[in-house]
């Protein structure tokens, strides 16, 4: 008898349980099913209102959890005071020729379609909605709306056509419940001849809109194709994209952003506008200052908390300079700017190179030097006061400036007495030597001279003498030195490496040194980054060094930061 109650039990409960998913699956098919406004009454012959019937089919469909609305061909007038007004798990289809006709009131608000505080509803297939802004019996307010979307998410609005609202076409911002409306759709809408706006964004996270024409849009101002301007700091405007927007005709902006009521407001701005090719209107961006974020408007950044275009590096400007030379990234364009003046502009070569001509300019003048892109979006300026030039005759656009500089201020160039450099002049190896034993801090006692042509009174005795001792000079076998012979590139290769202690060979070398005495101390530069030759793939071992090349060359050994990479 205990058996068969428990089979029983077991029975009743399996039964109970088949029931249950049988009407969760009954109500989900229905939920997909698509009914008719027709069904309910719906005419579609513009002689009735037809606010209710359509009313009652959306109710109807939320009651078994959702589904779609289908709207026939036809004209269906509406009370848009009452409004069409979506629930949850919505679809509205509309029918090739299926028109919501606004009834005219004299309202100063109103919203065919309203879509506030609900989820996942759409407006699919091809509505158009029509307002009543020509026969409208009122003369005041501005806020008649085609579709109002507030504090709603997942929305979905696709091929719709709305004209003659009071108002916007299309409204999206907040309700007290949700400060926002997020996650939104709108593609290929097509807006004309409505009063105030096309369409307004008010607030919004994760918005697309893509192909929207909007055109004659007048009557009460901003009068505007597409407006994004929030109302209070509370509002956000996160993740707006427009995409292939075309404007044309309207009285104001064809796209205005306004963003002076987000003052105060912590929550980042991120508004993307692809092109701006379409918008044959004015277009304007303001009230950015104080918020953080991002605005790019047709590839120019009108807001940003990243670096768009990396600031230039600059050379050191001296007050007899022509050029203000640096490196920046290829393609952009430098310009160099005093007391709000530009001064020069130039472009960054293929090498990422530039030299802007300038004429010159006082000792203490300050230069402010930038980058920008061909989208017009500005680097952070780098301000350079013009320096008192070392040398008479050496500008600071010199390819071995910095490293002549370096010398200089380390003691180890003076220069001649009349102030000039000379750096094309041939270096002599009494130069070299008291270069070099300058740089290295080598003792330089008085003593007597070790080479026959270096009298007591040559002026670079005691720093060949110095130089000799250390091993790096050893003079000629007829007991001679030959202060006044040019240093040849080969001798100055050597000369470092071993002045350095510099080792290690590159594996690739030049066309000219391999049968060079010196090859391997030229492959020893090579690999550390002291030389990379000329650009015809030559080292010239062979010819004099120059007093600039040598010391660039000098200053490399001693300093990595002079070295190529």
């Amino acid at each position: 008898m205990n058996i068969i109650c428990f089979l029983e039990k077991i029975i009743v409960s399996v039964f109970i349980f088949l029931l249950f998913l049988l009407v969760i699956f009954s109500n989900e098919s229905f939920a997909e099913e698509e009914v008719s406004v027709t069904t309910f009454g719906a005419t579609g012959t513009a002689e009735i209102d037809e606010t209710d019937f359509i009313q009652k089919a959306i109710n109807f469909q939320s009651a078994r959890g959702g589904g779609t609305v289908h709207i026939p061909k036809g004209i269906y007038l509406i009370d848009a005071i009452k409004s069409i007004v979506l629930r949850d798990n919505i679809n509205l289809e509309f029918e090739k020729g299926a028109i919501l006709q606004a009834i005219p009131n004299n309202e100063e608000s109103y919203e065919i379609i309203r879509i506030h505080n609900v989820k996942n509803v759409g407006i699919l297939g091809s509505a158009e909605l029509v307002g009543e802004r020509g026969k409208h019996t009122g003369t005041t307010g501005e806020w008649g709306f085609g579709v109002s979307i507030k504090g709603s998410n997942n929305i979905m609005i696709e091929n719709i056509k709305i004209s003659d609202c009071w108002g916007d076409g299309i409204y999206i911002g907040s309700t007290s419940r949700q400060k926002y409306s997020k996650n939104i759709k709108i593609l290929n809408p097509i807006l004309n001849n409505n009063r105030r706006q096309g369409i307004s964004i008010i607030s919004a996270i994760n918005l697309y809109i893509y192909n929207a024409v909007i055109t004659n849009t007048n009557g009460t101002p901003p009068q505007s194709g597409l407006d994004i301007e929030p109302n209070y700091n509370t509002d956000q405007v996160k993740n707006i994209n427009i995409i292939n927007l075309a404007t044309k005709n309207n009285i104001g902006y064809g796209l205005i952003i306004g963003l002076g009521k987000l003052k105060g407001s912590p929550e980042p701005v991120s508004i993307y506008i692809d092109k701006i090719g379409n918008i044959k209107d004015r277009y304007a961006v303001k009230g950015t200052e104080g918020l953080n974020g991002n605005i790019k408007f047709g590839g120019y950044y009108y807001l940003t908390d990243k670096e768009i275009v990396s600031k230039p590096i600059v050379k050191e400007i001296t007050n007899n300079a022509t050029q203000v030379k640096g490196k920046a990234s290829t393609g952009l364009t430098i310009s160099a700017r005093t007391v709000g003046k530009i001064i020069g502009t130039a472009k960054v070569n293929g090498a990422g190179e530039f030299a802007v001509p300038i004429v010159k300019q006082k000792a203490g003048t300050q230069i402010e030097i930038f980058a920008s892109d061909k989208f017009g979006n500005k680097s952070t300026s780098v301000i350079s006061q013009v320096k008192v030039a070392k040398y008479s005759d050496f500008t600071s656009s010199h390819w071995a400036y910095l490293e002549v500089n370096f010398l200089s201020d380390k003691k180890i160039l003076t220069g001649i007495p009349d102030g000039r450099f000379l750096p094309e002049k041939n270096a002599t190896r009494a130069e070299a030597a008291k270069m070099l034993a300058v740089a290295l801090n080598l003792q330089t006692p008085k003593a007597n001279t070790i080479y026959k042509d270096v009298s007591s009174s040559h002026w670079a005795r005691d720093y060949i003498v110095a130089a000799s001792k250390s091993g790096l000079f050893n003079g000629y076998p007829d007991g001679s030195f030959k202060p006044e012979q040019v240093l040849t590139r080969a001798e100055m290769s050597k000369l470092l490496v071993k002045a350095y202690n510099l080792v290690g060979e590159s594996s690739t070398g030049f066309s000219d040194v391999s049968n060079s005495w010196a090859k391997s101390h030229i492959l020893t530069l090579v690999k550390n980054g002291i030389t990379t030759g000329f650009p015809d793939d030559t080292f010239k071992p062979n010819i004099a060094t120059t007093r600039a090349q040598f010391s660039a060359f000098l200053a490399r050994s001693m300093d990595m930061k002079f070295r190529e990479n």
